[in-house]
């Protein structure tokens, strides 16, 4: 698939954090972690989405969507070592990608469970999941074959 039209000019950044990255919080993430950042046309983050056990760091529950990892793991001068892919993408891309996190959200999303885990229900998932409702993922998982 294409980029969509550079003219538009949002943008989807995928962002991949090593093991054992620690967070601003100073928590480590033990599996490492990746998330989504979103743009709009003026390079202005508009939305963060990212699944992990949440800051209750328990299994399940609606906090287990991060709309703050773009602030948790900051790049503290350099001292982070992650990796990162940008594409760009139209509004309608970016409004339906961030709707499924929001459905997400509020468990109205029957195709993703709340519950958290590192093996079927990871944040890779979660970010895969997401950036398919955009049309900027193709799934190659059961049904969708």
């Amino acid at each position: 698939m294409a980029d969509a039209d550079p003219s538009r000019n949002y943008t989807v950044t995928i962002v991949f954090f090593p093991a054992v990255t620690r967070k601003s919080n100073g928590w480590p993430s033990i599996p490492g972690h990746q998330f989504l950042i979103y743009r709009d046309p003026a390079g202005i983050v508009t939305y963060s989405h990212g699944w992990s056990f949440g800051d209750s760091l328990s299994i399940g529950g609606i906090n287990n969507l991060s709309k703050t990892d773009h602030e948790k793991y900051t790049n503290r001068g350099g001292e982070l070592k992650f990796s990162s892919i940008t594409v760009s993408i139209t509004k309608e891309q970016q409004d339906s990608m961030v709707k499924y996190g929001q459905e997400v959200a509020e468990g109205k999303h029957p195709e993703h469970s709340n519950e958290y885990h590192y093996s079927d229900n990871s944040c890779v998932t979660y970010s895969n999941m997401e950036l398919a409702h955009g049309g900027r993922y193709r799934l190659f998982l059961k049904e969708t074959v």
